[in-house]
């Protein structure tokens, strides 16, 4: 298996209740990754350093993240 690169550690990682994404986050990127191969689905850039995110392919493929002030 291919070793995948973040800029920062992870602090949150979460399987879709679907069971098709993983998404973390890494500093200020949240990122979707396939859950059968493992490889980069989409990735978003925000503007705060971030502690947690989470998605809900059920309701349009909308997700929410958590910055550091919570």
């Amino acid at each position: 298996m291919n070793k995948k690169k973040t800029s920062r550690t992870s602090k949150s990682t979460e399987v879709s209740q679907d069971g098709r994404y993983i998404t973390t986050e890494d500093g200020s990127t949240v990122k979707f990754w396939n859950e059968n191969h493992f490889g980069l689905v989409k990735s978003y850039d925000m503007s705060c350093t971030l502690e947690s995110a989470s998605v809900e392919p059920k309701h349009g493929n909308k997700f929410v993240a958590a910055g550091e002030d919570m």
